[in-house]
């Protein structure tokens, strides 16, 4: 009993400890807690950095040492703070064969085959900041040879041949997700010759042939989505040469000709989003440069376009339009118009009236003839007839001079017909006379309106030169945008011409400023619409006058 109350007294409450509820023995627990340690580094090791890399199993040099030199061996360099900087082969106390450099700081920079110290062999790798940027080949501690290439900053992957440390002849480049970025042939890490761009999404970009990473040469270049923009000849990454532009939505060609520093300009043709061929001609990006055709005739503007134009016709001012392009070529040279229909009325008006006039002498003198005196009639009288002469023929004077008679009163009424107007009638079938020499329309001012006039002259400033009278180019240039016009009447009297009439002076008058700007001898004249936008309205050219 006495031996039972001593063990008692031996663990009291200070051998434990409470933990809410449970008291835990302070000596398991201190014992769990060892074995959990213990534990621990046998898994993860330390939690620490050691201070050098040095291998207890592995002789370890300082720089310069003296016994280094004849060393042929396995062995680890440190340095004067005893940080270890190379481990691997020496011969001869140079660094040859396998083995691991590290800088000041205890980083990785290379685990490879060594010559002499320098970064020479195959499977090489090379560290920066601790991430592997490079494995493959290496030659005079450069990349040399079969490699692949991880650019930290931009996440980039270059895989292919190495010269120099650039990639250099055929290799790939790919995005940090692992997409295809680039393909071809490189030089100095840039594509050289045949090649491909992507999008990270695998789509085609560009492809043709590159001089350092542009398109220089034949070449195609794509949208985001992959549609065809460009087809034709690069220089530094633009498009000049012979080109095709295309239409991206739609997947047709849109214009081809000529690029100079990434515009259409000089020779080119123009198409419409059917695949229809629209103009050929002097181009101006993907519009026609109507300034060309100034001093031009009709016939020549009929030639570059193959869509039929519109006429409109103002007091002796004739546009032809051509509203795909918001053009107008304007002349002021005599334009027959004719009405088909209504030169076959009056022909048949003057034929009618010809007849009318013809009938009227012959009732005239049947009337004569029956006109007896009632005098004669009833005394029974025969009135005396010219009596035959020798030769058998009776009253011949008097019959000559009815002839006679006859042939003035046809002449008069010929010349009444002639002089007589038709009745006036609106007519809704006007056309050009096929008569018309198309060659004398002179084209004296083009005009476009709602857009600028390819590559003509711009006004430096807003700075207003001058006002004028709102007129026919107003009118034709809301007309052709679809919007209302003010102070004229408009009808249409063909398939293809309207007639503009202003109406009389009713209000005050109204002016618009001009804009005007020179350039080889030709003046731009630009006009806006006075609304908050200020957008433009048309901007019309012509051949500068005097000197």
């Amino acid at each position: 009993m006495s031996d039972h109350k001593a063990s008692q007294r031996q663990w009291g409450p200070e051998d434990y400890w409470r933990v809410g509820p449970i008291f835990v023995r302070k000596r398991l627990a201190l014992l769990l807690i060892i074995v959990c340690s213990v534990v621990v580094l046998l898994v993860f090791g330390l939690p620490f950095r050691t201070s050098n890399h040095a291998d207890r199993d592995i002789p370890a040099y300082r720089y310069n040492d003296p016994e280094l030199a004849g060393i042929s061996d396995l062995v680890q360099v440190l340095d004067a703070d005893g940080q270890v900087r190379y481990v691997g082969e020496v011969a001869a106390g140079a660094y040859t064969g396998r083995g691991k450099v590290f800088d000041t700081a205890g980083e990785l920079l290379y685990d490879g085959p060594l010559v002499e110290g320098v970064y020479e062999g195959a499977d090489a790798k090379v560290y920066q900041s601790g991430i592997l940027v490079y494995t493959g080949e290496m030659a005079g501690n450069l990349y040399e040879g079969q490699g692949r290439r991880f650019a930290p900053d931009t996440g980039i992957v270059s895989e292919g041949q190495f010269s120099k440390g650039f990639l250099e002849g055929e290799g790939q480049e790919f995005y940090p997700s692992g997409a295809l970025l680039r393909e071809g042939s490189f030089s100095r890490d840039l594509l050289e010759g045949e090649g491909a761009e992507y999008g990270e999404d695998q789509t085609l970009l560009r492809e043709g042939t590159f001089s350092a990473g542009l398109l220089h040469g034949e070449g195609r270049e794509y949208t985001a989505s992959g549609k065809l923009r460009y087809e034709g000849q690069f220089w530094r990454g633009i498009y000049h040469g012979h080109g095709e532009l295309y239409n991206t939505l739609l997947g047709v060609r849109s214009a081809e000709g000529t690029f100079v520093y990434g515009r259409l300009t000089g020779q080119g043709t123009i198409y419409h989003p059917s695949g229809q061929l629209l103009y050929t001609g002097q181009v101006c990006g993907e519009r026609p440069r109507a300034d060309a055709f100034l001093g031009l005739s009709l016939e020549e503007v009929e030639a570059a376009f193959t869509a039929h134009w519109l006429l409109y016709s103002c007091e002796g001012i004739t546009a032809f339009v051509y509203p795909y392009f918001n053009l107008m070529f304007i002349t002021e040279s005599p334009v027959p118009l004719v009405s088909p229909a209504q030169m076959e009325e009056e022909a048949q008006w003057e034929r009618q009236e010809l007849l009318d006039a013809l009938e009227q002498p012959a009732l005239e003198a049947a009337e004569t003839e029956n006109d007896v005196p009632e005098d004669a009639e009833e005394s029974g009288e025969i009135l005396d007839t010219p009596a035959e002469d020798e030769s058998g023929m009776d009253g011949g004077g008097s019959e000559k001079d009815g002839a006679e008679e006859i042939t003035a009163k046809m002449a008069v009424t010929y010349a009444s017909a002639a002089s007589m107007e038709p009745p006036p009638k609106l007519c809704e079938d006007e056309t050009l006379s096929p008569d018309a020499d198309k060659r004398e329309i002179i084209i004296t001012q083009v005009l476009s309106y709602g857009q600028p006039l390819p590559c003509a002259a711009q006004p430096e400033s807003g700075f207003i030169s001058g006002r004028h009278l709102i007129g026919w180019r107003e009118w034709f240039s809301d007309f052709a945008a679809g919007e209302a016009v003010w102070d004229v009447s408009v009808r249409q009297s063909g398939q293809f011409i309207w007639r503009f009439t202003p109406w009389p002076l009713a209000q005050a008058e109204e002016y618009v400023d001009e804009l005007l700007a020179e350039y080889a001898g030709v003046e731009t004249m630009t006009v806006g619409k006075e609304d908050k936008d200020m957008s433009l309205w048309y901007q019309a050219a012509k051949w500068r006058e005097g000197p």
